[in-house]
């Protein structure tokens, strides 16, 4: 259970169900394996034990502030075709 709840997926699965960027928690999406034609960028490189390492893209690039403030995305991508990403979505902190 540590190994899941540390890395966000269980040893030997293919995608993670949940990534963790920005001081925020993305749970993937139901939508596996979605068209997205917009611009991505690099936002970091998901990597555990036993998994295959994930780039994993946003639709805003790294350090744009408002202010003296970063800003987040809510929205993170992980590639796995031309074109097609696995979309992880911010989870709503006042929910439960």
């Amino acid at each position: 259970m540590f190994y899941r709840y540390h890395y966000g997926i269980w040893p030997g699965a293919r995608y993670p169900s949940q990534l963790h960027y920005c001081d925020g928690s993305y749970t993937r999406d139901d939508a596996l394996d979605a068209p997205y034609s917009q611009p991505v960028y690099p936002a970091f490189e998901f990597h555990a034990p036993f998994a295959e390492a994930r780039a994993v893209f946003s639709p805003n690039p790294k350090g744009v502030h408002v202010g003296d403030t970063p800003i987040c995305t809510n929205l993170l991508l992980v590639r796995v075709g031309p074109h097609r990403y696995i979309p992880y979505r911010l989870d709503d902190p006042t929910s439960g």
